[in-house]
Order: C-alpha cells, then structure tokens, then sequence
C-alpha cells in the first residue's frame, strides 16, 4: 500500500495519536479494524518520539536558565513553582506550533471502523465521546456523503 507524506502542527498530531490511542484500545468491529487503527498509530507514534523528548529537555532547560534545579523546584514558594510551570508551558506551547512531517498509509478510517457498544452495564463506554474522536483524526477520517 502506498503512504502518502503530510504536515501536521505537533498539537494536531498529538491529538491525532490521542485519537488513534484511544480507538487502539476499545473494541473494534473486526480485526481489519484493528490493523487499519494500528497502521496509521505506528508513524503518529514515530513522527511524535523526537517532540517528547525535546518537550522533556526544554522543561529542563527553562528551569536551568531561571538556575533551578530539578531537585530544589519543590523547595520553591507555590508562586514562583506556578510562575515557573507558565514559563515551561509557554516554551512548551510554542514547539507544538512547529510542522512535523508524516507518512501515513494512504488509508482512511471509515464509519465500519469505529467501535460499536457492546453488552452489559459498561457496554456504552466501547462507543463513548466518538464524535470527539472522529474530529481529533481530521483527514484520517472519512465522513459518510450525506
């Protein structure tokens, strides 16, 4: 099968893999379900490795530009560790604007993918928040034509 190469920001992507993540452990309708969730999950997870990492180390990094240590951030007032936690995050959300390139199967996820409820008092969780799921895989996700 052909793979096709797209551009998503980090924050997208991230909600991509949390979508596919989520889907990857409900259960599917069939197996072919479940391989075509794994398929496109394998290169979310791969293209994201190098943002975790460098999300890590730039915490790292702001907290020793401000010359804290990991160690003594627990010793600090509650401000200062808030005023540092904002510091971080805005580093943080900065790098998720960044483009992160993808070479997804030529695939998309269909209305036959998606879990179904299931039996018994927990049933309905196998089918829970699709709507929400269905938007966080964007293009992944091939709506029904009205």
């Amino acid at each position: 099968m052909s793979s096709e190469q797209k551009q998503y920001t980090v924050r997208e992507l991230r909600r991509i893999h949390g979508a596919l993540s989520i889907l990857g452990n409900r259960f599917a309708p069939s197996i072919s379900s479940d391989i075509r969730v794994s398929r496109l999950l394998g290169p979310a997870s791969k293209a994201l490795d190098p943002y975790e990492q460098t999300r890590a180390k730039s915490a790292l990094q702001v907290a020793e530009n401000e010359g804290i240590s990991i160690r003594d951030a627990e010793k600090l007032s509650g401000l200062a560790q808030q005023l540092l936690l904002a510091k971080i995050t805005l580093v943080q959300d900065e790098a998720e604007l960044q483009l992160v390139e993808v070479n997804f199967p030529d695939l998309r996820l269909t209305q036959a993918d998606l879990p179904k409820e299931r039996t018994g008092d927990d049933g309905w969780k196998n089918g829970a928040q699709l709507g929400a799921i269905i938007s966080d895989l964007g293009d992944l996700f091939e709506l029904p034509k009205e």
